[in-house]
């Protein structure tokens, strides 16, 4: 199961590099949102995998299996504890805040291991997440949060940035991409 959703990450970011490579406005906002909502994805998908166990880790550590529920019922359980009283709250399986309390909450094995890669310095997790929400919801709040991250920039033109010889979404796939395979270990 884990290989299979690092191999559907991988599919889905190596699809949003064409996207990204088009250079046009609405190209780069379609995959910026669509990059943190693949993201998202595999990180709830990991969740239920370490909670379900089974499974042992590549370093060896065994994870024992238990009766298995699935994304919904987990999200349920999740609503239960975490979005009381916010009406049609749903996990944020990208936060690295939210992914610690919800491993934490779900009592999984692995959580110590899974909770350093996502809290890496790596994960380019908060960058994106301003991004997206800037293009996703285009207003003077949403630009002031990218402003707070990143300065005052054009976020088109943040995404398209050389840092060094690669493009700064080009870090973000390849940075998501070594988060993911460190969740595994």
């Amino acid at each position: 199961m884990t290989a299979e959703c690092l191999k559907t990450l991988v599919r889905r970011l190596s699809g949003l590099s064409g996207i990204f490579q088009s250079f046009e406005h609405i190209s780069t906002e379609y995959a910026t949102i669509n990059l943190l909502n693949a993201w998202s994805e595999y990180c709830g998908d990991l969740l239920v995998y370490s909670y379900n166990g089974g499974f042992i880790t590549t370093t060896g550590t065994p994870v024992a299996p238990r009766p298995p529920k699935s994304k919904e019922q987990i999200a349920q359980e999740l609503r239960a504890r975490f979005g009381r009283g916010r009406g049609s709250w749903h996990p944020s399986w990208h936060s690295p805040d939210q992914f610690r309390n919800f491993a934490r909450h779900l009592s999984l094995q692995n959580q110590r291991e899974l909770v350093a890669a996502m809290g890496s310095n790596i994960n380019p997790v908060v960058d994106v997440r301003v991004l997206r929400n800037f293009f996703a919801h285009k207003g003077q709040n949403t630009y002031q949060q990218v402003c707070d991250k990143v300065g005052p920039v054009n976020p088109v033109q943040y995404v398209q940035d050389y840092i060094g010889a690669a493009r700064r979404w080009e870090n973000w796939i390849f940075n998501f991409s070594t988060t993911a395979v460190a969740t595994l270990e």
